[in-house]
């Protein structure tokens, strides 16, 4: 019989169980877990047996008077990219305005005006990149799960995507695929949930690995006790 941890969904292995105190240890999220060996522990492989997904390594999880909290930071190697971008970008601009403003430049008040205008769009530009690093730098997303809701903030830096869900029918997966030029792909994973009525909503995006995705799906659902089922365009169970 396969036992797994509450918290995390990942299999206890038999070194961690203490079976004289009916406790083991998961090595995966440091939860300490009560053993009940008359059955296997609820609501983590669903009714079509999907593999549990490991809990990955830079998530942190906490319960808190029975809620379950999820936290991880945002950074990858693209808020470096977007960093690189910004100084590059800006570095280009204060050019631009040196030629503009210098000796150099128009002399007419119209013409500079309009050189001046011309950039505005650039300047923006240029103050998305830095704001892309930032938030890649500096932000966190926190997932906290009662028996009936989720609440989902991304902080410091404002950012779409933040609030509660509620009446909550199904937790699922996706891939996204970007198509980019000679023919490359980029990919990324998505948590979806569809709640009373039908309606589904994207909940957590831009995920670097499957696993992730699957693991939240997995650890969320068996907080709120919902059974998985299959949904159309969530990811292979195999």
């Amino acid at each position: 019989m396969s036992i797994h941890c509450k918290t995390c969904g990942a299999p206890l292995e038999e070194a961690s169980m203490d079976r004289m105190r009916g406790l083991a240890r998961c090595r995966h999220c440091d939860t300490v877990v009560e053993l009940d060996f008359t059955r296997p522990t609820p609501a983590v492989r669903g009714l079509d047996e999907r593999s549990p997904a490991a809990m990955p390594s830079h998530f942190t999880v906490e319960r808190v008077d029975g809620r379950l909290q999820i936290r991880w930071q945002w950074y990858t190697l693209k808020a470096a990219i977007w960093a690189a971008a910004t100084v590059v970008w800006f570095g280009a601009l204060i050019s631009i305005y040196a030629g503009i403003l210098g000796p150099d430049g128009p002399a007419e008040t119209g013409a500079l005006t309009q050189q001046l205008l011309f950039t505005i769009g650039h300047v923006a530009m240029g103050l998305v990149f830095a704001y892309m690093a930032a938030s890649g730098f500096l932000n966190t997303t926190t997932i906290t799960a009662t028996h009936d809701s989720l609440h989902i903030q991304h902080a410091p830096l404002p950012w779409l995507g933040n609030g509660t869900v509620e009446g909550i029918r199904q937790l699922y997966s996706k891939e996204r695929v970007q198509h980019r030029k000679g023919g490359r792909h980029a990919y990324s994973y998505e948590l979806h949930v569809i709640v009373e009525g039908g309606e589904q909503r994207k909940l957590i995006a831009g995920l670097n690995e499957a696993e992730q995705a699957l693991w939240l799906e997995q650890a969320l659902e068996a907080q709120l006790g919902i059974h998985d089922r299959r949904v159309g365009g969530e990811l292979p169970r195999h």
